[in-house]
């Protein structure tokens, strides 16, 4: 827990919250893609917040077509009862860190195009959704290294909520 205290008691060091919640009051349609199996937990919760703090949202989970490293998967969305909090569980269809965006499965593509809104967790889908056009995507990350963090022009080592509309 030693990590975790550090990280949350360092709170954010780029804070675009209220930018996104404006974004996300007038959200009627929600992607979260997911990072690591280890933080699915704090997803579920952070799902739960969002379908409390906008009911009518359709919210889509997505999570990687198989485990690369830690990769959060289909089979850990089920295990932990996401049916619960979330409209619908997609996968990217791949096994890759990140993911090319230009093999995903159509129904995931589609579900992008008509989202309000996408947020990406981790570096890795960071780099995806960075050289798309989806806007407007929020990005909940932590900068560990010196290419993401200049690309996103924040500072190294700092958690981060970076709105791109």
């Amino acid at each position: 827990f030693k990590v975790f205290d550090k990280y949350f008691s360092e709170g954010l060091g780029y804070d675009d919250y209220g930018k996104l919640h404006s974004i996300l009051l007038n959200s009627k349609k929600v992607v979260l893609v997911t990072d690591n199996c280890g933080e699915i937990v704090f997803d579920k919760v952070l799902c739960r917040e969002l379908k409390r703090f906008n009911p009518g949202t359709h919210l889509t989970l997505v999570v990687r077509g198989a485990p690369v490293l830690s990769d959060a998967t289909i089979e850990d969305a089920e295990r932990l009862g996401f049916d619960e909090v979330v409209d619908e569980v997609q996968t990217t269809g791949s096994f890759a860190v990140g993911f090319d965006i230009h093999s995903i499965p159509e129904r995931l593509k589609k579900t992008l195009e008509e989202a309000d809104v996408i947020l990406c967790k981790g570096m890795a889908n960071y780099e995806v959704f960075s050289e798309t056009s989806y806007k407007p995507v929020a990005y909940l990350l932590r900068t560990k290294c010196t290419a993401i963090a200049r690309s996103m022009n924040l500072p190294l080592n700092v958690s981060a909520i970076k709105v791109y509309e």
